[in-house]
């Protein structure tokens, strides 16, 4: 897989303190999403949804729960995925972070 950095973003999450930056693979579907907080040295614990995420289902919002929300906490970074194929399967979006070898 090979990504393509887009530009980085507060519009694709509830939060203007945090910042998304888009990575999308040049040879599939599958979207990153890397989140952080704007302050590069923030230690807030900050929640969050992700919002305006396309998808080859759609734009969604992630968690699509009701009620539940992600969070963020200090210096860390999160990294999400939508259209992941995982063999057969196309996992439409994850909200825990994944790693593959």
């Amino acid at each position: 897989m090979t990504s393509i950095p887009q530009a980085a973003s507060t519009t694709y999450t509830t939060i203007v303190d945090l910042t998304v930056t888009p990575l999308f693979d040049r040879e599939s579907a599958t979207k990153f999403w890397v989140l952080r907080h704007t302050t590069y040295n923030s230690l807030s614990n900050t929640t969050y949804r992700l919002t305006n995420i396309p998808t080859s289902a759609g734009v969604l919002e992630i968690p699509q729960a009701e009620g539940k929300v992600l969070s963020l906490n200090g210096r860390d970074s999160k990294i999400h995925v939508t259209d992941f194929s995982v063999g057969e399967y196309n996992l439409l979006y994850s909200s825990a972070e994944i790693f593959t070898a």
